[in-house]
């Protein structure tokens, strides 16, 4: 019976043993240390994810490395599809490690200071002239239109001492559920805001600015018959 005691006393000692080893790692030096599981995120497939993608991986392989690369806009029909764009190519161009980026805080600020819209057009000398005042060596801009059934995304990244184009990148997004989810976005915001401007306007003004916008057709006081001259 003592045999059989100590055999089971050794069998859940090993089974213990073996578990740790499991759960731990012997580095060189002979210390213990845990090994931790890391979870890998899975790529988007999403179609407007992996198109801006593509893009990211254009510049990687177009520009010079090292560059320092300022977002200025991307022009689209929806401030919320504009901004997502923006991101998602800044945190592209951070994660790949490849160029230096200007971040979202100052292109706010200089949105702000140069008085242009990150979801509309600039002009190639404003461009460069944004360039210049944050140091970077190349402007990128991008639209994304409608044609038809599709999407066409374009962008385009300009020297800013030269002001010449040192690449072009164009690409049609056929399944456009994203995009269409955005732009929906952006317009239950503007309908909100509407309604929320009107609650807070005063009674008055919106009295008065529907008159101005429905105003009453004049009519001219009838004339009574002439006297007859005697």
């Amino acid at each position: 019976m003592k045999n059989r005691h100590t055999f089971m006393a050794m069998l859940i000692c090993c089974t213990i043993y073996v578990i740790g080893c499991a759960q731990t790692g012997t580095s060189k030096n002979g210390s213990q240390s845990v090994i931790v599981s890391k979870t890998v995120e899975r790529p988007s497939t999403d179609p407007l994810d992996l198109s801006i993608r593509e893009a990211s991986n254009y510049l990687n392989e177009t520009l010079p490395h090292g560059n320092k690369l300022v977002i200025i806009n991307v022009a689209t029909d929806s401030e919320i599809l504009s901004d997502y764009i923006i991101e998602e190519l800044i945190a592209n161009i951070v994660n790949d490690k490849v160029f230096t980026v200007v971040d979202r805080q100052q292109l706010v600020y200089i949105r702000a200071e140069q008085n242009y819209q990150l979801s509309g057009e600039v002009d190639d000398d404003t461009a460069t002239e944004i360039g210049k005042f944050v140091g970077a060596q190349t402007i990128i801009s991008a639209s994304m239109v409608n044609i038809g059934d599709r999407y066409r995304l374009s962008l385009r990244a300009l020297d800013v001492l030269t002001a010449q184009v040192q690449g072009q990148f164009n690409k049609n997004i056929t399944d456009t559920t994203s995009i269409a989810d955005l732009s929906k976005r952006q317009n239950m915001s503007t309908t909100k805001s509407l309604e929320q401007q009107e609650k807070t306007q005063p009674k008055e003004k919106i009295e008065k600015s529907q008159k101005k916008s429905d105003p009453k057709p004049k009519t001219k006081p009838k004339k009574g018959p002439k006297a007859k001259k005697k």
